[in-house]
């Protein structure tokens, strides 16, 4: 603010013409800050929105991993119920062998 008077006072304007020169300045002034103040809530607004679809890519990720893992263990365990029961069958034919 102390430069847009200083400015006023470079130039040479006194009185009304000081006053309208001070008044557009400072409304130039406040529209600037305002429009900066916007632009910075609309980057934050995209950092924020960035960092949740980040949370949320990385939370389907991992639960795709577990969603695999609990499918791994269940093929493991067919598998291990498979072989127990081959091994049963085969005790069986030994013993009546």
């Amino acid at each position: 603010m102390e430069e847009i008077v200083k400015q006023a006072d470079l130039l040479g304007y006194r009185g009304e013409k000081r006053e309208d020169y001070l008044k557009q300045e400072f409304k130039l002034l406040a529209e600037r800050q305002a429009r900066e103040k916007k632009e910075e809530a609309e980057r934050q607004e995209r950092k924020e929105e960035a960092e949740r679809q980040a949370r949320e890519k990385k939370e389907k990720a991992e639960r795709q991993e577990r969603k695999e893992e609990a499918g791994r263990k269940e093929r493991l365990e067919l598998e291990k119920m498979k072989l127990d029961a081959e091994m049963k069958l085969l005790q069986a034919k030994i013993e009546a062998g």
